[in-house]
C-alpha cells in the first residue's frame, strides 16, 4: 500500500511515494498548504509541548511565507522565528539559528523599528551573534551597523558593541576591539586605571580575595547573592573581553 499505520498515525510507506505525492501538488498551491500545515501543527500542540513542535511548525510556516499577506501574521511568524533561532542557538546549531533570525528579519520592514522595536532589536542582535559564531564577519558588521543606527538608547547598543568587539578581536584587530570596550565601559560610568598597574601588588590582591573565600563555609558561599544589576553584568562582560585583549597585546 501507499500508506502504513504506526500506532495511531499513518505514514507514507516509502520516501519516494511521499516525494511523488508532493510533486503532484500544483506549484502555486504548495506555499498555501505548507502554511496550513504549519498553523495546524502549532495551533493543535498543547501549550506545554509547543516547544517540542517548534522547529517543524516554523519550518512549514517558512516554506509558505510567500502566501502571508497579513501584517499580524508576519509579526507572529517573525516572533516564532526568533523563538526557534534562540532554541537553535542553545543547541549550538548556529547555521540553523542564523537562518531563523534572518527569516524573522525579512518578515519585518523599516517601520517595524518604530512599532515593533524590541522584536527588531532582539532579532538583529541574535542574528549578529549567530553569524559571528559562523565566522561571517561581513554580515555581522552589516547587521551591527543597522542596530547602532536604529537603537533608541546607549544601553540598547551594548550587545551589538560587545559582538563587534569580539569580531574585531577574532580578526586580530585587538586595539580597535579595546577602544570599543573602553568607550562602552566609560559610557556606563565605570572607570579603568589610567596608568600601568604595579605587577608586584597583584599577589596581595589575589591573596586578599582568596582569604575571603577560604573563611567562608560551603553554606555561606552558596548563599552569596547572584549579581542582578544588568549594567554591572554587561560591564563585567566587557571587562573580561578587555582583560583577554590586554593579555594578547601584552
Amino acid at each position: 500500500g501507499l500508506l502504513k499505520k504506526e500506532d495511531s498515525n499513518y505514514i507514507f510507506a516509502h520516501d519516494q511515494i511521499q516525494f511523488t505525492a508532493y510533486s503532484l501538488i500544483p506549484e502555486e498551491e504548495k506555499c498555501f498548504w505548507h502554511l496550513q500545515i504549519g498553523y495546524a501543527i502549532w495551533n493543535n500542540a498543547p501549550d506545554k509541548y509547543k516547544d517540542n513542535f517548534l522547529f517543524v511548525s516554523v519550518d512549514q510556516l517558512n516554506f509558505g511565507i510567500s502566501s502571508i499577506q497579513s501584517k499580524d501574521q508576519k509579526i507572529f511568524l517573525s516572533m516564532l522565528n526568533l523563538r526557534a533561532g534562540q532554541k537553535a542557538m542553545s543547541l549550538s546549531t548556529f547555521s540553523s539559528s542564523a537562518s531563523y533570525f534572518a527569516t524573522g528579519i525579512k518578515l519585518l520592514n523599516r517601520e517595524d523599528w518604530e512599532h515593533n522595536y524590541d522584536l527588531c532589536l532582539h532579532l538583529h542582535n541574535y542574528y549578529a551573534d549567530a553569524e559571528y559564531c559562523n565566522g561571517k564577519f561581513h554580515e555581522v558588521e552589516r547587521v551591527i551597523e543597522v542596530v547602532l543606527a536604529e537603537a533608541k538608547s546607549g544601553s540598547d547598543k551594548y550587545r551589538a558593541n560587545f559582538t563587534l568587539a569580539k569580531m574585531l578581536a577574532a580578526q586580530n584587530k585587538i586595539h580597535e576591539a579595546m577602544e570599543i570596550g573602553y568607550k562602552v565601559v566609560f559610557d556606563m560610568g565605570q572607570h579603568l586605571p589610567s596608568g600601568l598597574v604595579d605587577k608586584s601588588s597583584l599577589p596581595e590582591h589575589i591573596d586578599r580575595i582568596k582569604s575571603k573565600f577560604e573563611c567562608m563555609t560551603d553554606d555561606e558561599f552558596l548563599k552569596l547573592k547572584k549579581m542582578k544589576d544588568s549594567d554591572k553584568l554587561i560591564a563585567m562582560n566587557f571587562f573580561c573581553e578587555l582583560m583577554m585583549n590586554a593579555y594578547l597585546v601584552n
